[in-house]
């Protein structure tokens, strides 16, 4: 088996806040009906115009020194322009070149055993996009509804530096990240997408696709 290096994309839904990240819309969605915690800032209508919660910048910043990251004097937000269903206005509130948090790392035990430190690349605060119902399998579904309800919930999302060596590793870290942000109550991983992760995995010696 070649040699493998994985870095993770870690989208944390800063879920334990009472509103949501730009507007006052309350974030306990899960068991509501559809489109039912929306505001015109939520879904980008004419007009409207965001607000930042200033509690999630706090819980960020709490998120990002337990991470042991260096906490930036200056951040920005920007527009992310993409196209898609679940985002209404056509475009996210991000951060990219001013990221709330940066190089920081965290320990975990190595699949021989030993410490291992985990750089942090980055940890960044955004709004979640809204939820793309399927009816049925998403190949074989006829018709696709969307809810909105998730739409401008605070996420903050943890970049990793490539320094991951295994899928086991990578579970390792995964765990021990939900473990800190559970103890920080800024999160409950209980609740269905709380916490949403992407792989960049890199094989030594493999072909590139």
């Amino acid at each position: 088996m070649e040699d493998v290096i994985i870095g993770l994309e870690i989208h944390v839904q800063l879920n334990r806040l009472a509103s949501k990240m730009f507007c006052g819309c309350s974030t306990a969605y899960h068991n509501s009906p559809p489109n039912s915690h929306t505001c015109p800032v939520c879904l980008g209508l004419p007009g409207s115009l965001p607000v930042i919660n200033r509690k999630a910048v706090e819980y960020g910043i709490k998120v990002g020194l337990a991470l042991n990251c260096k906490i930036e004097e200056e951040t920005l937000f920007y527009r992310k322009n993409y196209y898609y269903p679940d985002l209404p206005k056509g475009f996210q509130i991000s951060q990219y070149d001013f990221p709330l948090a940066t190089n920081g790392h965290i320990m975990i035990l190595g699949d021989d055993g030993a410490e291992r430190n985990i750089r942090i690349n980055r940890a960044h605060m955004e709004e979640d996009p809204g939820r793309l119902v399927h009816a049925g399998t998403i190949d074989k579904a006829k018709y696709t509804m969307v809810d909105y309800n998730r739409c401008g919930m605070p996420l903050l999302e943890v970049v990793t530096e490539p320094d991951l060596t295994s899928p086991k590793e990578a579970r390792a870290f995964l765990d021990k990240l939900k473990s800190i942000l559970e103890y920080l109550e800024v999160f409950d991983g209980s609740l269905e997408g709380a916490m949403r992760v992407d792989a960049n995995i890199s094989l030594k010696g493999g072909d590139r696709s």
